[in-house]
């Protein structure tokens, strides 16, 4: 909790990966919240993971939801999942798989919070380059663009954003 006043902050809480039925934040890498604050979502590189977290808006807490991992069920692109970013109508998620040299994507249910895989573009496949160790994404405020930087590559690429499906296309 933070103090609006002194900018202090009060601990009130952890979820451990492992513990009390929590999945999918062994190297837990970075953390995104909804638009409207109501889930939390968590990028991991150990266990090539995004899970999935209901926030309690009063109090601040997480409970654990669900994840999405590398290899199971057909998910690809999470080996060393880097970072997460929400569209702005919050209906897709986009995350970063540093190790896969990849970007993927989600369609998110806005009610409970979860993710299902939509697709995901590698550097070096179908002519995608820049992708190299892809770290970071960020979308045009109009949603319309995705650039992704590729530390090995030295890069930053853009794709197209079908708003509709979340797909994202290189060139």
């Amino acid at each position: 909790e933070r103090n609006a006043s002194t900018g202090a902050l009060t601990y009130r809480g952890v979820l451990k990966d492992g513990v009390n039925g929590v999945d999918g934040l062994d190297g837990a890498n970075s953390v995104t919240l909804s638009p409207g604050g109501n889930h939390a979502y968590v990028t991991t590189n150990n266990d090539d993971a995004v899970s999935w977290f209901e926030r309690n808006a009063s109090t601040g807490a997480l409970t654990y939801a669900g994840m999405l991992q590398d290899g199971v069920n057909g998910v690809d692109g999470l080996d060393y999942a880097s970072s997460v970013t929400l569209s702005p109508d919050g209906n897709h998620a986009y995350v970063t798989g540093a190790t896969d040299d990849a970007v993927s994507w989600y369609e998110r249910n806005a009610s409970t919070g979860a993710l299902t895989y939509g697709g995901v573009l590698k550097d070096r496949v179908n002519g995608v380059y820049g992708l190299d160790y892809a770290r970071s994404l960020t979308l045009s405020s109009d949603g319309k663009h995705a650039y992704v930087t590729g530390y090995i590559d030295d890069a930053v690429s853009w794709y197209e954003r079908n708003a509709s499906t979340g797909a994202l296309t290189f060139g």
